[in-house]
C-alpha cells in the first residue's frame, strides 16, 4: 500500500468517528440490551469485565490450588513437624541435656526409673533392715520375752488384744507398704492390710483394737507402766512422698502424728516412745505370761530404690 492509499484510509476513519460522536445517547432507542446487577458483578468487578479474574483465579486458585491445599497441607504439616523438632519437651522419647532432662522414656509410668518430669526416679520403696533403732522397753521384769518382726516389706499399722484394769494381750498387725503409681504421671505410697502377727499374754480383759488410719504406719507408742503395761496407744503418720523444691527429686515423707485411743487403766507413770526421723515401727518385744508385763518396738528406715 501506497503513501497515497493510507491517507485515504485515515481520513475515512477520522470521517466516520466524528459522526458517531455527533450522535446523540436518546437516539439509540428504548430497544438497547442494558446490563442487569445481579449483584455477582460488585463480588468481583475491579472496574473491568476482567473474565480471568471472575473464573480462573479467584475460583479455582483460592479455593482448591492454592490457599486451600497449601494452607491445609504445608502448614498443618510444617507446624506439626517443625515445632517438635525445633522445640522438642519432655515426654518426647528423646533425651535432651541442654534442657536439664536426665532421661526421657517418652511415657507417664512413674516408677520404671524415669519420672514423668524427665528426672531420673525410683523403682521401689523398701525397708532398710541393715539400721534397726530400738525403742525402750516399757513395764516389769518378770515375764518370757518375745521378739517378732513384720514380714520384708511390711511395717506394722496396729494391733489388737485385750485390756481391763492392765493390757492383758497384744498381736501386731502388719501393713505391706509400696510405692504406686495410680494414675499416668503420678507417683504414691500405697499400704493395705498384711500378716498378723501371734498374740502374746492372757485371756482376762475384753477386746480392744488400736488401729492406724488408712495409709498411716506406727511410730511410735505411749501408755503408761508399773510391773506391768497398764495403759497403752499407738502413734501413727502417714506415709508419704515430697519432692524438693528446686530438682523435683521425690522422698519419703511423714504426715502429722495422730494418736489411736487408750486402752487399760489409769495409774502408774507415763512413758512415751518415738522411732526417729524417717522410720517406722516394724518389730515388737516384750515379757508376757497371763498378762503383757513389759512392751517394746523397734523401728527401721524406709528408702526408695
Amino acid at each position: 500500500m501506497n503513501t497515497k492509499t493510507t491517507l485515504q484510509h485515515t481520513g475515512l476513519l477520522l470521517a466516520l468517528g466524528l459522526a458517531l460522536g455527533a450522535c446523540d445517547a436518546s437516539d439509540i432507542g428504548d430497544d438497547f440490551p442494558t446490563l442487569e446487577d445481579t449483584g455477582d458483578v460488585e463480588a468481583t468487578d475491579d472496574g473491568g469485565w476482567d473474565e480471568d479474574e471472575g473464573s480462573s483465579d479467584d475460583g479455582a486458585d483460592d479455593g482448591s490450588t492454592d490457599d486451600g491445599a497449601d494452607d491445609g497441607a504445608d502448614d498443618g504439616a510444617d507446624d506439626g513437624a517443625d515445632g517438635q523438632s525445633a522445640d522438642p519437651a519432655c515426654g518426647d522419647g528423646m533425651l535432651d541435656e541442654d534442657r536439664g532432662e536426665e532421661c526421657d522414656d517418652g511415657n507417664l509410668d512413674e516408677i520404671d526409673g524415669c519420672l514423668s518430669t524427665c528426672r531420673l526416679g525410683p523403682t521401689a520403696l523398701t525397708l532398710d533392715y541393715e539400721v534397726s533403732s530400738p525403742l525402750d522397753v516399757r513395764g516389769g521384769s518378770e515375764g518370757i520375752e518375745f521378739d517378732q518382726e513384720c514380714p520384708e516389706g511390711e511395717v506394722i499399722i496396729g494391733m489388737v488384744g485385750r485390756a481391763g484394769a492392765i493390757i492383758d494381750r497384744v498381736q501386731v498387725q502388719c501393713g505391706a507398704i509400696e510405692l504406686t503409681s495410680p494414675e499416668p504421671g503420678e507417683l504414691a505410697v500405697n499400704l493395705v492390710e498384711g500378716t498378723m502377727l501371734d498374740a502374746y499374754g492372757g485371756g482376762g480383759g475384753g477386746a480392744v483394737a488400736l488401729s492406724c488410719e488408712e495409709g498411716h504406719a506406727v511410730v511410735g507408742f505411749r501408755g503408761r507402766s508399773g510391773s506391768f503395761v497398764e495403759r497403752l496407744a499407738l502413734t501413727c503418720a502417714p506415709v508419704m512422698l515430697q519432692y524438693h523444691p528446686e530438682t523435683g527429686e521425690p522422698s519419703i515423707g511423714f504426715g502429722e502424728r495422730v494418736t489411736t485411743g487408750m486402752v487399760g487403766n489409769d495409774g502408774s507413770p507415763t512413758f512415751d516412745s518415738d522411732c526417729p526421723g524417717g522410720q517406722v515401727a516394724t518389730r515388737v518385744r516384750g515379757r508376757s505370761e497371763e498378762f503383757v508385763n513389759a512392751l517394746g518396738m523397734a523401728c527401721r528406715p524406709l528408702v526408695l530404690l
